[in-house]
């Protein structure tokens, strides 16, 4: 089967198109190609918006830096060694280009929550990362 993407307006199959469940027959209505181009005009368009907005509210941006700092301090255990510690910090200090440090067992998951450290940490590619959010993936 095949569909028509409204901004192309190209008929193309179905696995140009990325799966939604608002979408007509399960499937976004623009074409993943037309969607990327897309994203990429409205994150250039959004910086200057976003970093005013960050700028006129220095007070929300520091206490929710703030706050995750507070997870993490409290995710981590006072039986830590200093070894252990320093592990963690080697584990970020490394961490390959394109990657992000991720906890396993998330800091702040709504069933589960991990703790801060090395045992718990590991590398993910950046969109896998974002995709897992505060989840434990099994």
């Amino acid at each position: 089967m095949e569909k028509c993407c409204t901004k192309c307006e190209e008929v193309k199959p179905f696995n140009f198109f990325s799966k939604s469940k608002a979408g007509k027959f399960g499937y976004m209505s623009q074409c993943k190609a037309c969607k990327k181009i897309y994203n990429q005009l409205n994150k250039d368009r959004d910086k200057p918006i976003k970093r005013a907005w960050r700028q006129n509210n220095k007070g929300a941006v520091l206490s929710h830096k703030a706050n995750g700092r507070a997870v993490k301090l409290q995710a981590t255990p006072s039986w830590l060694t200093d070894s252990q510690r320093e592990e963690i910090k080697e584990i970020y200090k490394n961490c390959p280009e394109g990657y992000h440090v991720d906890h396993i067992v998330p800091l702040k998951g709504k069933a589960v929550r991990g703790m801060h450290v090395p045992w718990n940490l590991q590398y993910l590619t950046a969109s896998e990362n974002l995709s897992k959010g505060n989840r434990l993936l099994l």
